[in-house]
């Protein structure tokens, strides 16, 4: 296209290119975050959605037994009944040993060797 008589080229450089120097474009980094898949964790859940025969694990995440019951009020929360064996009767893990429940897992803050050492849990007696 042609100039206005008189006026002539910016003697100064050309402007940079709207990429820095020496680096090729790539793909957009989006907010730069590292995408990773799920690690099969789930979000945690209220413990009254506990049914019995979700798995229990211990603090190392070894699978130790399944819920047999869950017991509280109906906004406290109690603790589990954990059935760890086939023939054994099933420990009383209370509340505050519970770290994370979420869906179709219960995730205790003992290690096995404890858990074994728990009282065994005896079903409420049922009064009117």
């Amino acid at each position: 296209m042609p100039r206005a008589a008189g006026q002539r080229r910016d003697p100064r450089r050309a402007p940079h290119p709207a990429r820095p120097l020496g680096y090729r474009s790539r793909g957009d980094t989006g907010a730069g975050l590292v995408r990773r898949g799920s690690v099969g964790v789930s979000d945690p859940v209220s413990w009254l959605l506990i049914e019995p025969g979700w798995t229990v694990v211990d603090a190392d995440g070894k699978d130790v037994g399944k819920v047999e019951e869950a017991a509280g009020e109906r906004d406290i929360f109690s603790g589990i009944a954990v059935a760890t064996g086939l023939f054994g009767s099933p420990r009383w893990v209370p509340a505050n040993e519970v770290a994370e429940i979420t869906e179709g897992s219960v995730r205790l803050r003992l290690r096995a060797d404890q858990i074994k050492r728990l009282e065994a849990y005896e079903e409420p007696s049922e009064s009117a």
